[in-house]
């Protein structure tokens, strides 16, 4: 009987499909599962180092602030992980823990979780379509410098910060985002409806 070809020996590019035709379905069904448990005690270790790195923060005094400054930063960044998996659904079995989680993260980040699932499900439907994509209006660093610039974190917040302004004022909302959903984004109501 022939192996099973491994990933790093299929030829050229894998898609998504072939990469998951490499799983054992019975394995593959046991990735899938999801539970409310072991994703709580993940949510509650990443919120720990976000708290005791932002006191660590909050408790210095002088200029090592800055520099302590970037761990916390990296953990309220990663905060987009449960928000992600949130609006797809994936990160509790618990629809109402998706819907919460994604509430929580989406406020630290100024990321409305309803308008995050329009923009990001846009992104997966025309990935790197460069007039449908989404994620590809903001243009990449071309620089040594924009990249830095970048890396600050302060075009991401300003950014959400515009487009929240934007949503509250009615205007420059996303072609991606249906117009019945609008009334959504602009005037959100906290409900016990999905994110």
């Amino acid at each position: 009987m022939e192996a099973e070809p491994k990933l790093a020996e299929l030829p050229g590019e894998v898609t998504h499909k072939e990469a998951l035709a490499l799983i054992d379905s019975s394995e593959l069904a046991k990735l899938k599962e999801l539970a409310d448990r072991p994703a709580l005690l993940h949510l509650a270790g990443h919120l720990a180092i976000l708290t005791a790195t932002g006191y660590t923060v909050l408790q210095s005094s002088g200029p090592e602030w800055v520099a302590l400054s970037i761990v916390p930063g990296i953990a309220l960044v990663f905060l987009f992980t449960p928000l992600h998996e949130s609006i797809h659904g994936t990160a509790f079995r618990s629809a109402w823990l998706n819907w919460i989680v994604a509430g929580i993260a989406g406020v630290l980040l100024v990321l409305p979780p309803r308008y995050f699932r329009y923009f990001h499900l846009a992104h997966h439907r025309f990935t790197q379509d460069p007039v449908h994509d989404p994620e590809l209006e903001t243009p990449k660093p071309g620089t040594w410098l924009d990249y830095g610039w970048y890396l600050s974190g302060l075009p991401y917040w300003k950014g959400a910060l515009v487009t929240l302004v934007n949503h509250a004022l009615e205007r420059k909302i996303g072609s991606y985002v249906p117009s019945p959903a609008v009334p959504k984004l602009v005037r959100p109501r906290l409900s016990r409806a999905s994110p």
